[in-house]
């Protein structure tokens, strides 16, 4: 049954293609959390980025454009 419709299919590789990059991305994503973000000193630094204040807050104009 599916022999005769990738038959007739004409671009049946791109999906194989595309599962293949999203595999890979999946697997090099997963390698750098397992063994590059061993670094406990790392790990504090990127769990404390929404904490810190090195760019003070401005302001807003409260949206009514004046």
């Amino acid at each position: 049954m599916f022999r005769d419709w990738f038959q007739g299919a004409g671009a049946t590789g791109w999906p194989l293609v595309a599962m293949l990059v999203f595999f890979g991305a999946f697997v090099i994503v997963l390698a750098y959390v397992q063994f590059a973000m061993r670094d406990r000193k790392t790990l504090d630094e990127m769990a404390a980025l929404p904490l810190t204040d090195d760019v003070p807050a401005t302001p807003s104009d409260g949206g009514n454009g004046e």
